[in-house]
């Protein structure tokens, strides 16, 4: 008896901590979440780095890239070595076509933070499918 009350216990706290993941995942972090937390914010409280890059990521999630940009660039502005504002901002601008800012963004994120494994991912996309043959060739020999 004992141990079937410790099972039924140990059963609903997985539970509940399932559910947990669950609600967060798919209402904390879905577009029409985002579209409610944007509304919801004052301007004032967008005064902070990390602020304007929870604003541009819920802009950049809805598909808005050029607003993603503008806060991305404010949270850049606030803290000019917010490697991580680099980074998404570098994607917005791949996101529109703008392959050389990206690329430049995404050096300047690997500039501040030369472990940001992200970053050299999203850089080796970007000269991957946006590159000319010369270029990949100079990235090779400077990888090796």
């Amino acid at each position: 008896m004992k141990y079937l009350k410790f099972f039924t216990i140990f059963t609903l706290l997985c539970l509940l901590i399932v559910a947990s993941f669950y609600t967060i995942k798919y209402l904390v972090f879905s577009p029409k979440m985002a579209e409610v937390r944007i509304n919801e914010a004052p301007e004032k409280e967008l005064s902070s780095a990390e602020a304007n890059i929870n604003h541009g990521a819920d802009n950049y999630q809805r598909g808005q890239y050029d607003e993603a940009i503008s806060d991305f660039s404010k949270a850049i502005e606030i803290n000019p070595r917010y490697a991580q504002a680099y980074l998404n901002r570098g994607t917005a601008y791949h996101r529109i076509g703008q392959y050389e800012q990206a690329i430049s963004d995404l050096n300047n994120a690997i500039e501040i933070n030369p472990r940001y494994a992200e970053a050299y991912f999203n850089r080796g996309g970007h000269f991957r499918f946006h590159q000319s043959d010369s270029d990949k060739s100079s990235l090779r020999r400077s990888l090796y």
